[in-house]
């Protein structure tokens, strides 16, 4: 889907965003001061189905995300879901932001991320990844 978007003749009417929220919970809204942003598969952790919604809606309303992957997590119970890659850099991260849409400062897009960071990502399609029995 994001090549289909990538590829559009006219990039600027066809932009994507995709979201990937850690494991859901059904609390309530933790805030932005909360979440954490980051790029590249690297860290895990809970967060509340409210706040990805939330945060699903600001990056809708912000130019920012356009062309951009980004995983949301909860601060509390942050780890690192691998040990197989260095943890990333702080360009990837985002987080302690008092608004939603401050935790989009600094995103690159995915095609910076292919070009810049790619031990971080396997052109997202999950070609050579160990299978979730492997890790547990």
């Amino acid at each position: 889907m994001r090549d289909l978007y990538a590829s559009s003749p006219n990039p600027a009417n066809c932009a994507y965003c995709v979201v990937r929220p850690g494991g859901l919970s059904d609390g309530e809204a933790d805030g932005p001061s909360q979440v954490h942003v980051s790029q590249g598969d690297y860290y895990t952790a809970e967060i509340s189905r409210t706040d990805v919604a939330e945060v699903s809606v600001a990056a809708l309303l912000n130019k920012s995300t356009d062309f951009t992957t980004f995983e949301l997590n909860k601060m509390k119970g942050l780890n690192a879901a691998t040990d197989t890659v260095p943890k990333p850099p702080d360009a990837l991260v985002h987080a302690g932001s008092k608004e939603y849409a401050g935790l989009f400062d600094g995103l690159v897009t995915d095609k910076v991320m292919k070009e810049k960071y790619p031990v971080y990502i396997n052109d997202f399609r999950g070609d050579g990844l160990k299978p979730l029995s492997s890790l547990v």
